[in-house]
């Protein structure tokens, strides 16, 4: 057992000294397996790269003759990057902490495949609507904060966990007041929700059906 232990352990640190990071068209990625990647953020601090304003992020990449799945946007991947529309694909599980903060986003699709959106990813955008998958099962605090959101739409029948910042600073009434949005969620789904902290909204309506089409936001 502690022959197998030792084993698992020094596998991990192997592939940990050996974690890859490369670029390519202005984007920094990091291995965090044999066929996988995360985004990262710029290395450089000085380097004020832009990328486009309308921006679809791979779901895969190949380097060095390796085709990689791009499986996470790390911390701060795209920060500051002036964007105004973010297409996130359906291998992405994970959206890292400040990911798209400081952009001007009025319009994101979170793909299907989506699992966890971390503290503060969208946090000081234009956003006024946003499609939350079925995937989704995490939503941190400050996700979505300073943003004027008008609507929310949830797809899941079971509703993400949240914090009670997620969608709102109490200090901040102004664009990020759960007051001024609608919560529009499946039927039959309204106790679910309410019972699990998503209160506070100006509306609740069950007519998600309308929306099962489009993953993007208005």
């Amino acid at each position: 057992m502690k022959k197998k232990l030792l084993t698992i352990i020094t596998s991990i640190f192997c592939f940990i000294g050996f974690a890859q990071v490369f670029t390519i068209d202005d984007i920094y990625y990091q291995t965090t397996s044999n066929n996988e990647v995360m985004i990262i953020q710029n290395p450089d601090p000085f380097d004020y790269t832009s990328l486009p304003s309308f921006f679809i992020i791979p779901d895969q990449v190949t380097y060095d003759g390796t085709t990689y799945n791009i499986t996470a946007i790390g911390h701060y991947a795209f920060a500051d990057k002036l964007l105004m529309e973010v297409y996130i694909p359906s291998s992405i599980k994970d959206i890292g902490i400040y990911a798209f903060s400081g952009n001007q986003l009025t319009d994101i699709v979170i793909s299907e495949g989506v699992m966890n959106i971390e503290d503060s990813a969208f946090i000081g955008n234009k956003l006024t609507s946003v499609v939350i998958p079925e995937s989704v099962t995490n939503i941190e605090e400050y996700a979505f904060y300073g943003n004027p959101l008008i609507n929310v739409i949830a797809l899941g029948s079971t509703p993400p966990t949240t914090k009670d910042s997620t969608f709102e600073k109490l200090e901040d009434n102004v664009f990020s007041n759960r007051t001024n949005i609608t919560l529009m969620i499946p039927p039959g789904t309204t106790n679910a929700y309410t019972t699990t902290g998503w209160t506070g909204f100006k509306e609740i309506t069950e007519e998600v059906a309308i929306w099962s089409g489009n993953n993007g936001s208005d």
